[in-house]
């Protein structure tokens, strides 16, 4: 389950500030293959949902991790 978690969150918190960051620096983000693109009208905030999410799920695998190792 740990290392699901650490997949998803991986993968959200990529594709929530890959956005983000293209748009920094100048890219257009339209052009890649993100989450975020299907809400054109709310991507800056969709980008930081999916980013919070993804550190969301992080933080719970290593509560997790860190709950299995005091129990052994």
């Amino acid at each position: 389950m740990r290392t699901l978690l650490w997949i998803i969150g991986a993968v959200l918190l990529l594709q929530g500030l890959a956005p983000l960051a293209q748009s920094a620096f100048g890219r257009d983000p339209g052009e890649s293959f993100f989450l975020v693109n299907l809400v054109p009208a709310a991507q800056p905030w969709a980008g930081l949902a999916l980013a919070a999410l993804g550190a969301g799920a992080l933080v719970l695998a290593e509560r997790n991790r860190a709950r299995r190792n005091d129990t052994r």
